[in-house]
């Protein structure tokens, strides 16, 4: 609302202040930041991502580990000056060797999303991720997403009322079904849940909070870092 927009204005007179549709949950807003800069055409060495998250202890740990004063943001920057690094984060570094099962039932939109941007197969070598999407990184690890590929993306991902092939076809356990069997299949069952974000938004449950879109994305940030041969690593405190 206006009174807290005042609030962060006052606090931080030279930011900018973006009011988006709820889309794509952090990931959307992310996109939306980038597509900003890109329009405007800046240029900036690295980035610093957070938000909000839902699990508070997780949040401040990893808020602690990355931020929580000046001498801590000092050591990050110092990291992540280091020309090998692409990626930093507070809490662990999850890739497809020893966190395999933190992958499965994402390679739907793993693979579409590197056949999309890199027009390859997927390398699972590059697997790899910050989990919880908190990082410092080099700006230059988002290269490959220009305006044309953040519009295309951005659009595709989940709102309350939008289906996402993958969750479904999870949820619902339809693993044979084609793309548009799985359409056909939710216009047939109208009060089928579209995703996750529209299952917690029409019941009590907290649901199964992966799997869409959003979390290949997340995925997908880390895979940017490891094919232009950077190391995403865990900050030490």
């Amino acid at each position: 609302n206006e009174k807290n927009i005042n609030i962060i204005k006052d606090l931080f007179p030279s930011c900018t202040i973006i009011k988006t549709l709820n889309k794509g949950m952090d990931v959307g807003l992310f996109l939306i930041n980038l597509l900003y800069i890109r329009h405007k055409k800046l240029e900036y060495t690295y980035i610093l991502k957070l938000h909000t998250k839902t699990d508070d202890r997780f949040r401040n740990n990893i808020l602690t580990n990355l931020c929580k004063n000046k001498q801590q943001i000092a050591n990050c920057l110092s990291v992540i000056k280091k020309n090998n690094i692409g990626m930093i984060t507070g809490n662990n570094v999850f890739n497809f060797k020893n966190k395999k099962d933190f992958f499965n039932n994402h390679y739907y939109y793993l693979t579409y999303l590197v056949s999309y941007t890199y027009q390859k197969d997927l390398d699972y070598s590059f697997l790899e991720f910050a989990p919880g999407t908190f990082f410092y990184s080099k700006f230059k690890v988002f290269d490959k997403l220009d305006e044309i590929n953040i519009r295309f993306i951005y659009d595709k991902l989940n709102d309350n009322n939008s289906l996402d092939i993958n969750w479904y076809k999870i949820f619902y356990n339809l693993p044979k079904l084609n793309q548009n069997e799985v359409k056909d299949h939710f216009y047939h069952h109208p009060n089928n849940y579209g995703n996750n974000l529209s299952m917690q938004c029409k019941t009590d449950c907290s649901g199964m909070r992966d799997f869409m879109l959003e979390h290949a994305l997340e995925r997908f940030f880390g895979y940017l870092a490891k094919y232009k041969n950077y190391q995403i690593i865990k900050i030490q405190n």
